[in-house]
């Protein structure tokens, strides 16, 4: 598979973290995964770790996550689009006490023990003077975890594209 090096970019830039202008949480993300999917491969683990925060998304804006992912991947919108697609929705919850429960469970959702602790430790911060003071929520570590691009992409060789000034 040839890494389109644009999606690379993308995919290691918008996190978890990131809000568009329908205010919630992880939803770029979301799109990013879909629509770049065939353009990176994302690491096993990383999808993994974000599935909980697609489905906090996804049923929290009242929208059949099937129908998100088939028009992601046959449409490939621009994230202003997707967004448009989902005002367009019937049914979808965009109030804002429904943007604050998705955006709450995002921040306060924690990984297991093992897997915060794994994390820290591949991240060079598994002393224990550093497990006290690193935020152990599961968006933090995720980001943490995105911040080295070789962590959750595979089979990068960027030598293949030529740039043009």
């Amino acid at each position: 598979m040839k890494t389109n090096p644009v999606a690379l970019m993308l995919a290691a830039a918008v996190n978890s973290g990131s809000i568009g202008s329908l205010g919630i949480l992880h939803l770029p993300r979301l799109w990013s995964k879909v629509v770049f999917e065939g353009d990176i491969k994302l690491d096993e683990e990383a999808i993994r770790l974000e599935s909980y925060f697609d489905e906090v998304v996804l049923r929290g804006i009242g929208i059949d996550p099937k129908s998100v992912f088939e028009y992601l991947r046959s449409e490939k919108p621009t994230y202003p689009d997707f967004e448009e697609w989902i005002l367009e929705r019937a049914g979808a919850k965009l109030d804002d006490d429904a943007v604050a429960e998705i955006n709450r469970k995002i921040l306060a959702h924690e990984h297991e023990e093992r897997i915060s602790e794994r994390i820290l430790r591949e991240c060079g911060l598994g002393n224990p003077q550093d497990i006290g003071k690193t935020p152990r929520t599961a968006l933090h570590l995720n980001n943490l975890r995105m911040g080295n691009i070789a962590d959750c992409i595979q089979e990068i060789d960027l030598h293949q594209f030529s740039f043009a000034a």
